[in-house]
């Protein structure tokens, strides 16, 4: 059976009155992805220390013509920290599902994953 889905809660930047450690976030949720509340102006830092790509998956819930359309995925590449987004709600909903694994050798433990708000 499979295990829910992890939760993460964005952090908030206000016109630049508060600083977010991005290095500093959650372990991503192995198989099962994580989730977290989407209006729009939410993206996800992921910080990747290991020796091998870090491929996120994001679930897209807009449908063409009645076809599911292909999930977006983004490699975050060795040694980087990278910020992904915004996350339209037309297109990814209100509550975004991202799934992160390693295209090699690590520890998906070492990943770290945050979202962020721009307000």
């Amino acid at each position: 059976e499979p295990m829910p889905a992890g939760t993460l809660a964005a952090a908030t930047l206000i016109n630049g009155r508060a600083a977010v450690d991005l290095e500093n976030g959650a372990s991503p949720t192995a198989t099962d992805g994580d989730n977290f509340a989407n209006d729009g102006k939410v993206w996800l830092s992921v910080y990747n220390p290991e020796a091998s790509n870090c491929d996120c998956t994001f679930d897209i819930t807009q449908t063409v013509d009645g076809q599911a359309a292909t999930d977006k995925t983004v490699a975050v590449t060795t040694l980087k920290t990278m910020m992904i987004g915004p996350f339209p709600t037309t297109v990814y909903g209100t509550t975004t599902k991202v799934t992160c694994a390693l295209a090699g050798a690590g520890a998906l433990a070492n990943v770290k994953v945050k979202a962020v708000k721009f307000a």
